[in-house]
């Protein structure tokens, strides 16, 4: 998606907020194109609760609610057989009880996911919950706004929509946007994922199949939560295995060769060691790929040996700038945040620092030459950056 659909997805949420008589928006467009990541990302950034609701596996009972009977002897002289007249009431609708209990605390997206795979015969309950926002005699409480996503091919389940719940909907076609998605979400990723994608962006996604695996950013975001959980020298000995599982042949090929081209550079052996890198004697790619040592600074040490190596390597601007971009994203997050970043943040903002304890002789005059020689070149290319 391009920043400007990301507006008109924004201007539908404001305008449901608001009471207006807009059509809830449907994004529609290839599998995998992180359609509903950037639901959640814009739900992060209103500060709105997001209910994700898997449109092919609603159920009657989750649209209509359940029946409760009760006695109505009002109607009794209706039967025929002179008996207890029974009514019938309908329990509130369980996805409009679940969004409205997020609604209590704050503004609430209804995401109806994957809403081209839903059945046919629950497609009916729809033109009210898009037309009116209820169903029944239960409505969603008025900050609740009603977003969906939908793939468009056959390949990916596309059954296509009934005429009249469709001229209920807006209808967004969008298309992957590598930029966003990989600034909003994609660079946390594992690292080995993360450093192949943002060097080698051409591989997020490849032709749909349905006979093999295929290229997208849910693919590579799945690959990226397999190798969580195994170690690097596992990785390393099975990059083409592992990748091959999620996504395609070339793709799987060319992040075998990155890994273990990363692998070969070792970051956390290089701030164990206090090597310096050289960018001047690498390939011009590493200055991409070395920006991830950003996420081996624990120690304060290593935070001071991030400061050294950055000015060691002022001739490569790219390196300079996306590593201290790496490390702002990582202290802006209570998470990611340690204490050699914190270090290295606030020498280049010029913020006074507390007495330090666990620093060899050479490392506490670096810190004395920081502290009262304001690395000026550095925070230039920071600015720039970040």
């Amino acid at each position: 998606m391009n920043l400007n659909q990301i507006e008109i997805i924004k201007s539908n949420i404001k305008s449901q907020l608001a009471g207006k008589p807009v059509s809830p928006l449907f994004l529609e467009g290839k599998p995998g194109i992180a359609k509903s990541t950037t639901i959640e990302l814009l739900a992060k950034q209103l500060d709105m609760n997001l209910l994700i609701v898997s449109a092919p596996t609603l159920s009657v009972e989750v649209l209509s609610g359940l029946p409760n009977e009760y006695a109505e002897p009002a109607l009794d002289k209706y039967t025929i057989d002179h008996s207890e007249a029974i009514a019938t009431k309908w329990s509130i609708p369980e996805i409009i009880a679940d969004a409205n209990k997020l609604a209590e605390a704050k503004p609430t997206i209804l995401l109806l996911d994957d809403f081209h795979m839903i059945q046919s015969h629950l497609q009916s309950y729809f033109f009210k919950l898009l037309l009116q926002k209820s169903i029944g005699n239960y409505k969603l409480a008025d900050n609740v706004v009603i977003i969906g996503t939908m793939n468009d091919s056959t390949e990916a389940g596309s059954k296509g929509i009934n005429s009249a719940v469709r001229n209920r909907m807006a209808v967004l076609k969008v298309e992957f946007n590598f930029d966003y998605w990989f600034n909003g979400y994609g660079k946390s990723l594992n690292y080995f994922v993360a450093s192949f994608l943002k060097a080698k962006p051409q591989h997020i996604s490849s032709d749909e199949s349905t006979e093999s695996q295929y290229c997208t950013a849910r693919s590579w975001t799945a690959l990226a939560f397999e190798l969580d959980g195994h170690q690097s020298d596992f990785i390393v000995s099975n990059a083409t295995s592992l990748s091959s599982m999620y996504v395609a042949q070339a793709a799987s090929q060319a992040f075998a060769t990155h890994v273990n081209y990363v692998s070969a550079i070792d970051f956390q052996s290089v701030m164990d060691n206090q090597v310096m890198l050289d960018l001047s004697k690498r390939e011009p790619q590493d200055a991409i790929i070395c920006s991830y040592i950003a996420r081996f600074v624990k120690s304060e040490a290593d935070g001071l040996h991030l400061l050294d190596m950055l000015d060691f390597n002022i001739n490569s601007r790219s390196f300079v700038g996306f590593t201290l971009a790496e490390l702002y994203d990582y202290y802006k997050k209570p998470e990611t945040q340690t204490e050699g970043i914190n270090l290295a943040i606030k020498l280049l903002l010029k913020q006074p620092v507390s007495a330090l304890s666990k620093l060899t002789k050479k490392q506490e005059d670096r810190l004395e030459y920081y502290t009262k020689n304001s690395p000026t070149h550095l925070i230039n290319i920071f600015k720039d950056y970040v």
